[in-house]
């Protein structure tokens, strides 16, 4: 999959479940793109992978994974699965419909893309 990739950003699609909270796209979206972390995907061709995150002033962080395109449409990492993924160019963008987002301590259910980039590395 051209790697290594290089989180850029998030993009939040929908709330599917606010589950009593009040909370925006924007909080949500703010939430993850506040991450000050350096977040990088090494897909192998083999159906393994692994993750680099390195937090300023700290040692990376590294671990792995596995992945498959289950019906070419779909990425799947170790057992979560997205909607649909691509790959142009430099870009690895994946919609996920299924992702958590915890406010105090309540579970808001949303729809999200991320991406990823190439010439950042």
């Amino acid at each position: 999959m051209n790697s290594p990739w290089k989180l850029t950003h998030h993009e939040v699609l929908e709330i599917t479940d606010l589950n009593g909270t009040s909370v925006t796209k924007s909080q949500i979206q703010g939430s993850l793109n506040s991450d000050t972390a350096t977040r990088i995907m090494i897909f192998n061709d083999d159906g393994t992978g692994t993750k680099v995150s390195e937090y300023p002033g700290n040692s990376p962080l590294y671990g792995n994974f596995t992945w498959a395109t289950p019906d070419g449409n779909k990425l799947q990492i170790d057992d979560n699965v997205a909607d649909s993924f691509t790959v142009n160019n430099n870009e690895l963008t994946f919609t996920t419909s299924n992702a958590e987002y915890y406010q105090l301590g309540t579970v808001v259910k949303f729809s999200v893309k991320t991406f990823y980039n190439k010439n950042n590395i």
